[in-house]
C-alpha cells in the first residue's frame, strides 16, 4: 500500500461512494457487514465496511433495476454486544449474506447464530484457526488462519529482524494468545520476558518498566491496535527504541495517530495482501485515502456474493449452495476464492505480508512465505 497520508479510521466514512437509491415498493436484498464499526479497534473494521460498500456501489451502478443494500451491524468489537446484534441480522429475512464477523471474539458468538438461521457469512479478517473446526456450514474465511500467520511471523523474526533478546506481550484474545504461543515455542532461546495486557487498558507503566529492565532489542505484540498504540507511545517515551513487531491486528491507521512519532521501527504481519492498483485507485477516488487492512479482501468477498445474487441466487439457501461450488479470482487481491467444507480457502495462501509503519501511513514492505 503506497505511502499516502491516512486519516483516522472514522474519517474513512466521510465520503461514501454514490449508490442508486433502493426502491421502497419492495423489500431490499441486503448484504450485511458485522464488526466493530465504532469502538477502540474500529480502524480495523471500517476499511472492511468500505471495501464491501464500494463493491455494492459498483454493483448497483450496473444493476439499477435490482439494487442491493449494504446493512451495517456495529458490535463495537464487543462479544457482549455481538449476540443480540447477530440475532437481529439473522432475523431479518432481507439479509441474505454477511461479510464478517470481523474479529474472532465476534465470530465465536455470531457464527452459531448464523448457522441456525442458514445465513452464509464470509469473514475478511477473523483468523483464529479453531473457527473452522465447529462444523458450521455457513462459515467461510477469506484469508489464511492464525497458523499461517504464525509461520510467517516466526520466519520474519528469524530471517529479517534477527532478535538477540525478544520480549513477548499478548492481550489474551484468542488470536493473540495463539500467536504468542507460537512465538514463545519457536523462539524460546531468545525469549527474555513476557507480559499480558487487558483491554481496555491505558496505563502501561508496569509493563514499560518490565520491558526496559529486560533490555530486549525486539518486542512482539500479539494483540489489537488499541492497546498496542498506547503501549508503543509509552515505550518510546521511556527511551526504548527496539523493533516493535505485531500481527495483523495492529495493521490499523489509528495506531499511527496514537503512537505519533513513536511509530518508527514498527511492522505488522498480516494475512491480508496488498491491493491491486485498480482497486487502490477506485478506493482513493471514493474515500480520499489509501486502502489499508483487509479492505481489498472485503471488496472481493462482496463481489463473490453479488455475482451470486446477479445469477439469481437471492436467498440464503441458494447463496450457500452457490458458495459451495464457487471458484473465482479476486479483482482486488488476485486470490482464488473457493472453499473447503470447513470454510477454509481451498487454495491455502502461501504467504503473509509485512507492512511498515510510517508517520504518513502504512507501507507494504515484503512478502513472507508460509510454506
Amino acid at each position: 500500500m503506497a505511502a499516502v497520508a491516512l486519516m483516522p479510521a472514522a474519517a474513512a466514512c466521510e465520503r461514501p461512494p454514490a449508490s442508486t437509491p433502493i426502491a421502497v415498493s419492495a423489500p431490499a436484498v441486503r448484504i450485511g457487514v458485522l464488526g466493530g464499526l465504532a469502538g477502540d479497534n474500529a480502524g480495523l473494521t471500517v476499511p472492511i465496511k468500505n471495501g464491501a460498500e464500494l463493491a455494492v456501489a459498483e454493483y448497483n451502478a450496473s444493476h439499477p433495476d435490482a439494487p442491493v443494500e449494504l446493512a451495517k451491524f456495529d458490535t463495537e468489537g464487543l462479544a457482549e454486544r455481538t449476540g443480540p446484534i447477530a440475532a437481529a441480522a439473522a432475523a431479518d429475512a432481507t439479509v441474505v449474506a454477511m461479510i464478517g464477523p470481523a474479529f474472532p471474539v465476534e465470530a465465536e458468538v455470531a457464527s452459531p447464530i448464523f448457522e441456525e438461521a442458514g445465513l452464509p457469512a464470509i469473514t475478511a479478517s477473523a483468523t483464529y484457526s479453531q473457527l473452522s473446526e465447529n462444523s458450521w456450514a455457513t462459515f467461510h474465511r477469506g484469508v489464511a488462519d492464525d497458523s499461517a500467520q504464525a509461520v510467517a511471523t516466526i520466519r520474519y523474526l528469524r530471517d529479517v529482524v534477527r532478535p538477540r533478546r525478544l520480549f513477548l506481550v499478548h492481550d489474551q484474545s484468542p488470536d493473540g494468545a495463539a500467536l504468542a504461543d507460537a512465538v514463545r515455542t519457536e523462539l524460546a532461546a531468545r525469549h527474555v520476558g513476557e507480559e499480558t495486557v487487558s483491554a481496555p487498558q491505558t496505563n502501561f507503566d508496569t509493563l514499560v518498566a518490565a520491558v526496559t529492565a529486560a533490555r530486549p532489542d525486539t518486542l512482539v505484540y500479539a494483540g489489537y491496535s488499541a492497546e498496542a498504540g498506547l503501549l508503543l507511545r509509552q515505550l518510546r517515551a521511556a527511551g526504548w527504541a527496539g523493533a516493535f513487531v505485531g500481527g495483523g491486528a495492529i495493521y490499523d491507521p489509528n495506531l499511527l495517530s496514537v503512537a505519533g512519532a513513536g511509530t518508527g521501527n514498527t511492522t505488522a504481519i498480516s494475512a491480508c495482501p496488498p491491493p491491486s492498483a485498480a482497486f487502490a485507485a477506485d478506493y482513493r477516488a471514493a474515500y480520499g485515502i489509501d486502502p489499508v487492512g483487509c479492505a481489498a479482501v472485503a471488496y472481493d468477498l462482496a463481489r463473490v456474493i453479488l455475482a451470486g445474487i446477479a445469477a439469481g441466487h437471492s436467498t440464503r439457501a441458494d447463496l450457500l449452495a452457490y458458495l459451495r461450488d464457487y471458484s473465482g479470482r479476486g479483482r482486488a487481491t488476485s486470490v482464488t476464492y473457493a472453499w473447503t467444507p470447513e470454510g477454509e480457502l481451498s487454495d491455502r495462501p502461501t504467504a503473509a505480508w509485512v507492512y511498515r509503519a510510517q508517520r504518513q501511513g502504512w507501507t507494504f514492505d515484503r512478502r513472507i512465505p508460509t510454506s
